[in-house]
């Protein structure tokens, strides 16, 4: 867990912006109202889709505002966005506020990680319908150069990526470290609302109350639900790998039972109880 892409796993090196990529500054918000393919940007305000079939790559968007990055744009949402080797700080100060939000987007080796200016309660990914995160690195609350067993947590409900209803979700090979002790790494919340079809694959994980919800007490696991060949990294000795020694600060999984296998432990492989 210390460095995840040693063993394949998305991290700092491998997502992001590639190395020697030219930014040009686009100061404030920007509004994106046509197709097409957008890259090379360094945004300092926030990206707002309002046009279908929309390819974001290689640039950093570091705004100040409840979402980074917003999916749905005035007319409602608009499918089609893909957003490959880039960068989303999560620079808000807003409690609550989210790297990317909501609908109908594809996330490729995307870096998503904490602000020394932003608020470190803040998640990196809500997913409703139609998403697909894969190969990207989430760093809730940790700040660029923190050791990875020495980070900013606070006490904050953080979670790394989180939905409160929705369908049709597949979160594949990614890395999401979460050092506060509320709320996850992933959280499949069915408190308030169903969420369907969700397959939660091949991630490495970190941290949290719990680091993978599938599911809530009130509102139970969805039989479409998936959590396959998943690793927890847990944390003996007060450093990295991990935060704490069951994985979550509670344990590392709760409602994942019988969804799956392969699940384990990441410095041993043995079997997740």
């Amino acid at each position: 867990m210390p460095v995840p892409s040693a063993c394949g796993y998305p991290d700092s090196t491998n997502t992001g912006v590639p190395a020697g990529t030219s930014l040009t500054v686009v100061n404030g918000d920007w509004h994106i109202t046509a197709s097409g393919v957008y890259s090379g940007r360094d945004v300092t305000g926030c990206v707002y889709v309002e046009a279908s079939n929309v390819t974001i790559r290689d640039s950093r968007i570091r705004g100040n505002c409840w979402f980074s990055i917003r999916t749905t744009g005035i007319n409602g949402n608009h499918p089609g966005l893909i957003i490959e080797d880039t960068e989303i700080v999560l620079a808000s100060t807003l409690e609550g506020a989210y790297g990317i939000c909501c609908s109908e987007y594809t996330l490729t080796r995307v870096w998503i990680h904490g602000s020394p200016n932003g608020n470190a309660g803040a998640d990196c990914v809500y997913f409703a319908n139609n998403v697909v995160v894969r190969d990207s690195f989430c760093e809730v609350g940790i700040l660029p150069g923190d050791p990875p067993g020495n980070p900013n947590a606070t006490s904050a409900h953080s979670d790394g990526m989180t939905s409160d209803g929705g369908d049709n979700v597949i979160l594949l090979h990614n890395t999401i470290r979460n050092p506060n002790q509320q709320t996850s790494a992933i959280l499949v919340s069915t408190n308030t609302s169903l969420i369907t079809n969700t397959k939660i694959r091949n991630g490495l994980y970190a941290g949290g109350g719990y680091s993978v919800y599938c599911g809530t007490d009130s509102g139970g696991v969805d039989p479409g639900t998936e959590f396959t060949g998943n690793r927890i990294a847990r944390d003996w000795n007060g450093s990295a790998p991990g935060y704490y020694p069951n994985g979550g600060y509670f344990g590392p999984t709760t409602h994942c039972a019988g969804l799956g296998g392969g699940n384990v432990w990441d410095a041993d492989g043995m079997p997740l109880p």
